[in-house]
């Protein structure tokens, strides 16, 4: 049987038969583009059922508020759903499809966990966030196959996030503490509720995480995308004369903005991660191969001195803690090695462990640690191939089926930089509760590596595999109408509350 012919190639894809077409591939890109950006401004809570509504009520704050985590998933699955029906082709042959097939290993390898879960709500919604991740990285994959320009959109894309998100860092920090600290004062009058303990340690800690809810998830963010930043503003300065004084300046102001940010998180984790992915990237670099261990050293220093001043004045308490997690989440798959106690069953699991006095959590802090606690076997070794992907991107070599002339030795580094700084900070955090970070680390590599020089039609297994996985990101959207619901009843008992105090004071 023949081998079918490519249907394009690069440099110059094949032109569209129709301007109509072309329209809606735009469309599609600008899409794909503005899920990148509002990905962290947006939708950086943890994904999983709350405590509190998070729906938007109104317009006000669909403009201004944050998003349910969970919504960003079915977003992903319409992208992937218009990209196979405006850009079909197989991925067998793209540079950066062994970084869809860690992330799709890891979405098949919760199905062990979902034989033992009772929190069916928690691991449905997760499983589908995770379609989700792999529906944009497909989409992502698919749209650079036939549009070579889509990988610049991308970049520019992730970096106005990266760089609007250091900026409510900053913002936070010089007038939001403040605002917080008025609003809880007056609620507290108008209520006579005294803060709560959440409330209080925020204000008391500074530690900036706005758009997100935690600072460590805010710092994963900025490790991830801070280098691909500093590199897309180091080449915008070459558009401005004189380049020897506009690039540096360009870079210092993104140091401030980002770097600056990073550091008013506190995250510790994120300082040594920083250590780490310069480190890799220095490995991965071939034109210091004669000074890379003293780089090396000088990278492990630096994150070891970033860290030091970070942790100035606290405690290690949050650190001793990870080890009560990490030391709960071996037992839990010591007892049940090829299932895990099942997805979203942590915090009920490390419940009956853990040491008295030990605080709750629902995460086990630890990439690997939380697969193989909640899905056993499988789940660890997914998640370990998820690790490997930033050492795959440092010490491969451009394959032979890639586009002349699309490798970017500089997009590579600053792509293998965030990618090994936010695989470090994962090993301490819980970065895959995270939906924009882990969306945005998936796809690094597509910006990592070259073109494919040519697509080829799409098999039917391959056409019909990916349009499982579109619908089943898009099933995501099962849970608007109870998330709406749950919004309003949490209102109408706000203001019950409300009128109860008015009345008994």
């Amino acid at each position: 049987m023949s081998r079918p012919s490519p249907r394009s190639s690069h440099p110059g894809r094949q032109a569209d038969g129709a301007g109509g077409v072309s329209a809606a591939r735009r469309c599609l890109r600008w899409y794909l583009c503005i899920l990148a950006v509002l990905g962290p401004l947006k939708f950086g809570s943890i994904i999983g059922p709350s405590e509190i509504a998070l729906f938007p009520a109104d317009l006000l704050e669909w403009v201004f508020g944050s998003w349910p985590a969970f919504l960003l998933g079915p977003l992903a699955g319409l992208g992937l759903g218009a990209a196979l029906w405006l850009c079909p082709g197989s991925l067998g042959r793209h540079p950066a499809r062994l970084a869809l097939a860690a992330w799709g290993a890891l979405l098949v390898s919760c199905l062990p966990g979902l034989l033992r879960t009772g929190e069916w709500d928690i691991a449905v919604t997760f499983v589908l966030y995770l379609a989700g991740v792999c529906a944009y990285l497909a989409a992502v994959l698919l749209v650079t196959g036939v549009d070579p320009g889509f990988r610049r959109a991308l970049l520019a894309a992730i970096v106005t996030g990266t760089l609007l998100s250091g900026l409510a860092g900053w913002h936070q920090r010089l007038w939001g503490f403040e605002a917080m600290r008025r609003y809880a004062e007056a609620q507290m009058r108008e209520t006579g509720q005294p803060w709560s303990a959440a409330m209080q340690g925020k204000l008391e800690q500074r530690r900036v995480y706005r758009p997100f809810f935690h600072p460590n998830s805010y710092a994963a963010h900025l490790v991830l995308t801070g280098p691909l930043a500093l590199l897309a503003l180091w080449r915008a300065g070459r558009r401005v004369e004189p380049r020897r004084l506009s690039q540096p300046l360009f870079v210092a102001l993104g140091v401030v903005v980002v770097g600056g940010a990073l550091l008013l998180s506190g995250s510790r984790a994120a300082q040594l991660a920083v250590g780490a992915g310069l480190g890799l990237a220095i490995l991965g670099c071939r034109g210091l191969r004669r000074w890379r261990w003293p780089l090396l050293l000088g990278a492990i220093l630096l994150g070891g001195a970033l860290m030091a001043a970070v942790n100035a004045g606290r405690d290690l308490l949050s650190a001793s803690a990870r080890f009560d997690y990490y030391r709960a989440a071996l037992v839990m798959f010591l007892e049940r090695p090829l299932t895990g106690v099942g997805l979203g069953e942590f915090l009920s699991a490390y419940l009956q462990i853990k040491p008295a006095g030990a605080e709750e959590t629902r995460a086990a802090h630890n990439l690997i640690l939380e697969m193989l606690s909640q899905a056993g076997l499988w789940g660890g070794l997914a998640a370990l191939g998820c690790v490997l992907v930033p050492f795959w991107l440092s010490l491969s070599r451009p394959p032979a089926g890639a586009a002349e002339g699309s490798s970017d030795e500089g997009l590579r580094l600053a792509g293998v930089a965030g990618l090994g700084a936010w695989v470090a900070h994962a090993m301490l955090d819980f970065n895959l509760q995270i939906p924009p970070t882990v969306m945005l680390a998936a796809v690094v590599p597509v910006l990592c590596r070259p073109l494919p020089a040519a697509v080829l039609p799409p098999g039917r297994s391959e056409r019909l595999l990916l349009v499982f996985l579109a619908v089943l990101a898009t099933a995501g959207f099962w849970r608007v109408p109870g998330e709406w619901r749950f919004r309003r009843l949490s209102d109408d008992a706000d203001r019950q509350s409300l009128a109860a105090l008015r009345e008994s004071t």
